[in-house]
């Protein structure tokens, strides 16, 4: 994967990165999708859009700390 690009790869392989899967370990999968969702769309919404840079998202999603969702699993809830 390149650094920059005028796109971005799709986010099932910008989670797969080490640092993405470190961050998934510490906080969850879910809650890192969603706050790298979070991230894409603000570079998304930047007029004009810059290159996309794969080190400066992962920053931004390692400085962005995912929440946890506090609801109970369909397995663990009775």
């Amino acid at each position: 994967m390149t650094a920059t690009a005028h796109r971005p790869p799709a986010l099932d392989k910008l989670l797969d990165s080490e640092l993405m899967q470190a961050l998934a370990l510490q906080h969850g999968r879910v809650p890192l999708r969603d706050a790298a969702r979070a991230e894409l769309e603000r570079w998304r919404s930047q007029s004009p859009q810059p290159p996309f840079d794969v080190s400066v998202f992962e920053a931004a999603c390692s400085a962005r700390p995912p929440r946890r969702r506090n609801r109970p699993c369909a397995r663990c809830s009775t």
